[in-house]
């Protein structure tokens, strides 16, 4: 399938042109997708220096366009501006090696899909001049979008030392963990990001989507009404055109987009592959597989695309399709301690710890600061029966990391089984440090405190779990025990009525 670049856009008339020029005054000047939608066509008529005008106008309306942002590099691309911006860099660095040309000339090379090499000159960029916040930012969303995100996390530390407050930085920073999967970092980096920001949009949506994988529904569900009612466009999956869909005729496509009828998905592998994390991030995994495979048709084999595939598979619990995916990722990035990891995890949901433990091993092997692998490893021998390994396991993620509360939670409940209550209490105690809403950490001091006979400390446990999660059927029913413990059997009953209620609507 031809792409963009390998269209010759068809001759248009003077005539045309006027034409089509028209349409600008005919649009809602406040609308970013009606302005991408005209770029498209703009484009596929040559008419590359009005394209990039009502895109960049688009962006001015809606900076979160990603759409627009990719349609705009697709027509740079093919009027030759980043190929021109290359050239005219490198004579310049040539005349004066300063900063300021290195990042130029990093842009360039990052927009012409020159990763490596744009990184090189970012961070070139940034050692001539070490308060340059911009420099750093860029080469921090390069190396995340080339899924270097261990190098990205180290460069944004940077960029905070310069702007503690960046709400970009904290956002950033909040998706890397999640990518990590360190979804309480990532909780604080976004609700950090969202005290400097409240009406970060985007901050609201992934920190919507964390919680969502936290099990915490309602903050979810609260946090992307938000992101919708700050940016609409996250309530759309498929209301722009991509750069390379546009291919009927003119006339009747402008009226398909007055009459917002487009439902046809874009053809541009970006525009996939924006399409299909959205949908991922809403759960939406079907479609968001869709997106996936069809970016793979155009652009062939991409290990990003391979690994976000990957992670569907994993969430939908089709666990040999995950771990065939991740493989396919890891021929292409033979270093990366997350792909290692999750093929670990998946083999572990099929009962194979064995395997489990070759696979996060092999991370921490690439990763030996990777601690998701170590919490992971510790999990994994306790399945084994080796409580020894993974006690010294979960201690070396809490080296790692201290502030990673899985670990603590996980050591709390091996001390727990292993009937050393007092060190569990502490390890439950450092959970809520981290999170004062920890629903699981509150049920489990709850257990002990039953286990201990102090009732009424383990009932407001329990309690306060409910609180926290009002579906948690497991802390109803330790509830209804503590107090029928006090002979208060009425409440007890009732308690255990709303568990086995919250076990048939879980079910």
């Amino acid at each position: 399938m031809e792409t963009a670049e390998e269209k010759t856009p068809p001759s248009v008339s003077p005539e045309e042109q006027n034409i089509l020029r028209s349409f600008r005054s005919r649009i809602d000047a406040r609308d970013a997708s009606a302005h991408n939608n005209l770029g498209v066509v703009y484009f596929n008529k040559g008419m590359y220096a009005e394209a990039i005008e009502v895109l960049q106008m688009a962006l001015e309306i809606d900076p979160h366009n990603v759409l627009a942002r990719s349609n705009l590099e697709v027509v740079y691309r093919k009027s030759g501006f980043y190929q021109n911006e290359i050239l005219q860099a490198e004579q310049s660095l040539k005349e004066r090696p300063d900063a300021a040309g290195h990042f130029r000339l990093a842009e360039a090379l990052r927009n012409t899909g020159q990763y490596q090499s744009a990184i090189a000159s970012y961070r070139k960029a940034a050692e001539l001049k070490p308060d340059d916040m911009l420099a750093r930012l860029y080469l921090g969303l390069t190396l995340k979008q080339q899924g270097q995100f261990n190098e990205a996390v180290e460069v944004y530390k940077e960029a905070l030392k310069l702007e503690p407050d960046s709400y970009v930085v904290h956002t950033a920073l909040g998706e890397i963990y999640y990518n990590l999967g360190l979804l309480d970092q990532s909780i604080s980096e976004l609700e950090r990001a969202i005290a400097i920001n409240p009406d970060g949009s985007e901050a609201h949506f992934l920190l919507g989507f964390t919680y969502g994988e936290k099990g915490l529904l309602e903050k979810a569900i609260e946090e992307s009404r938000q992101a919708i009612a700050l940016n609409p466009n996250y309530s759309k999956a498929q209301a722009n055109l991509g750069i390379d869909y546009y291919s009927q005729d003119l006339l009747t496509e402008i009226k398909r987009h007055s009459d917002s009828q487009v439902q046809v998905a874009p053809d541009g592998f970006m525009t996939h592959y924006n399409l299909g994390v959205g949908f991922r991030r809403k759960g939406l995994f079907k479609q968001a597989l869709k997106e996936f495979e069809q970016a793979l048709s155009l652009e062939g084999e991409n290990r990003i695309v391979h690994k976000e595939v990957g992670e569907i598979y994993l969430f939908m619990g089709q666990n040999q399709q995950a771990i065939a995916s991740y493989q396919k990722a890891l021929e292409f990035d033979p270093h990366n301690a997350k792909l290692y990891n999750d093929i670990g995890l998946a083999y572990h949901r099929m009962g194979s710890s064995g395997q489990a433990v070759k696979w996060y091993q092999r991370a921490l092997e690439a990763d030996p600061g990777y601690v998701v692998s170590y919490n992971n490893l510790g999990i994994a021998y306790v399945y084994q029966d080796k409580q020894e390994l993974a006690e010294q396991t979960f201690r070396q993620a809490i080296q790692t990391m201290p502030q990673y509360g899985d670990a603590h939670f996980n050591l709390g409940l091996l001390y727990a089984k292993q009937g050393k209550d007092q060190q569990a209490m502490e390890e439950y105690q450092e959970v809520l440090k981290l999170n004062r809403d920890s629903a699981l950490a509150h049920n489990n001091i709850g257990l002990l405190y039953l286990k201990q006979k102090k009732y009424p400390e383990a009932v407001a446990q329990f309690e306060h779990c409910i609180k926290l999660d009002s579906d948690f059927a497991e802390a109803h029913y330790n509830l209804g025990f503590a107090l029928a413990a006090q002979e208060k059997y009425q409440e007890s009953l009732a308690a255990t009525k709303i568990g086995r209620a919250s076990c048939r609507e879980r079910v």
